[in-house]
């Protein structure tokens, strides 16, 4: 058994060695007369037909702050060489050849619209060997990271969806002298998501199209031949909807709630600080996260500011009814006619009624309406309790007069006061509804106005 052993291992090194030696010949033979900057054109002035295809694999990021682009993929290049062109039986049935890609000539086939910092060729960008063929066929196949330049649209951020391209085509040879043609025929969008091994989580594929253009530069007069790949995909904005936009609605709601907080607990105006600050934070967060672009105006950050003028404006109209809260002259008549004689009014309609309900004898108030007396008459039990409370709340007050020694005068200013608060409060009532409605209706009109422009 040990010399049947050996013998096989024998025989395997001598036919490694035989087809290693064939290969050395073969190399040798074909770059004895190879020049690799001319370009393997069959005939003189006719152009060599590279076909080319780009296989992504995984959208990396689309980094809208810096409007790039990166992602995975693979490149694809066949052309003919004849000059690569050898029979099979000569070398054993040597019929292919794996060879660095700077032994033989290779087209300069570059990214145009790149975002890389650094300007490399071809040979850098894509590293992998050659597979030649005995019939002269060329094919160079090699993993890539692409760095694009992608022109970012951002009035509809997070609901945005973007265009991004990819253009290839030769740095320095016009279509007469390299024409790029499709490895393939374009695959639909449903074969391409089958090929995205790694969803990015961030975005998602919804179409891709390639086609041919030709590139006319001021350099030459004759066009290039260059390959546009087109990828469009559409933001999954889940994250920006429960960090950024379910926030904001929470603080401006809280910004209406000020109106309700009475002004002597001096904290009104604290909170509607806190609530501006809160806004002016994700205002923060919101111009880190977009470009510095003024041709553009996403719709979220004219919202933002939109709803952070209708906060300060809630607090400049906190600021101002608190002042009248404590404010202890006499005023003016106009307010007084609008809003105090009318409080008034009401107090001395529901003394009159608690009145006339004391006056009552039990048994006359259920008369042939039944239910409806009896409501009449419990909404009056509440009001003439609130009538003895205030008739007890003014004899204490008196009594709290003759013993602290009030003056007449400062007896006026507190019924000042007391008219001052009932004015803030009507003001209260007037901001709730103005800024209430500012902030249902100028973010739909705006939103109206973006869809139609």
């Amino acid at each position: 058994m040990v010399a049947v052993y050996r013998l096989v291992l024998l025989l395997c090194s001598n036919f490694v060695g035989v087809f290693s030696k064939n290969e050395s010949e073969l190399i040798t033979a074909l770059l004895a007369n190879y020049n690799t900057y001319v370009r393997p054109a069959t005939e003189s002035g006719m152009p060599v037909y590279v076909s080319f295809d780009l296989r992504l694999t995984k959208l990396v990021r689309l980094d809208i702050k810096a409007q790039e682009m990166v992602i995975n993929g693979k490149v694809l290049m066949k052309w003919q060489d004849t000059r690569l062109t050898w029979s099979a039986s000569d070398y054993n049935g040597t019929n292919r050849l794996i060879v660095p890609n700077t032994l033989f000539w290779t087209p300069d086939i570059m990214l145009h619209n790149t975002a890389s910092d650094t300007s490399v060729s071809g040979t850098d960008v894509y590293k992998a060997h050659l597979r030649v063929n005995n019939n002269g066929t060329v094919l160079w196949m090699s993993p890539v990271t692409l760095h694009s330049s992608c022109d970012i649209n951002i009035k509809w951020f997070p609901f945005d969806s973007q265009v991004c391209a990819l253009v290839f085509g030769s740095i320095s040879m016009t279509k007469e002298m390299l024409d790029l043609k499709f490895y393939k025929q374009p695959e639909s969008v449903e074969a391409f998501r089958d090929k995205f091994h790694y969803s990015s989580g961030i975005w998602s594929v919804g179409e891709l199209s390639s086609q041919l253009i030709f590139q006319v530069y001021d350099c030459c007069p004759d066009p290039f031949s260059l390959m546009q790949f087109k990828l469009k995909v559409a933001r999954l904005p889940a994250y920006y909807v429960l960090y950024l936009v379910l926030p904001c609605l929470c603080l401006c709601f809280m910004s209406l709630c000020i109106f309700f907080i009475p002004p002597d607990t001096g904290e009104r105006i604290g909170f509607g600080i806190t609530v501006v600050l809160a806004m002016s934070v994700y205002l923060l967060v919101i111009s880190d996260k977009l470009p510095e672009k003024s041709n553009q105006r996403p719709l979220i950050g004219v919202l933002y500011i939109i709803l952070f003028f209708i906060m300060s404006g809630t607090l400049l109209a906190v600021i101002f009814t608190t002042h009248l809260a404590f404010k202890r002259t006499k005023p003016p008549r106009t307010l007084r006619h609008f809003f105090c004689n009318r409080c008034l009014k009401k107090k001395r309609k529901k003394e009159i009624d608690a009145h006339r309900f004391g006056n009552e004898q039990p048994g006359t108030h259920m008369n042939e309406k039944g239910h409806e007396n009896l409501d009449r008459n419990n909404d009056d039990v509440i009001e003439l309790t609130l009538h003895r409370r205030r008739t007890f709340l003014r004899s204490s007050s008196n009594l709290h007069r003759e013993f602290a020694f009030v003056s007449p005068e400062e007896e006026k200013e507190i019924e000042n006061q007391d008219r001052w608060k009932e004015i803030a409060e009507s003001f209260d009532r007037i901001f709730f509804w103005i800024f209430a409605t500012l902030s249902f209706v100028v973010p739909i009109v705006t939103t109206l106005s973006y869809m139609n422009g």
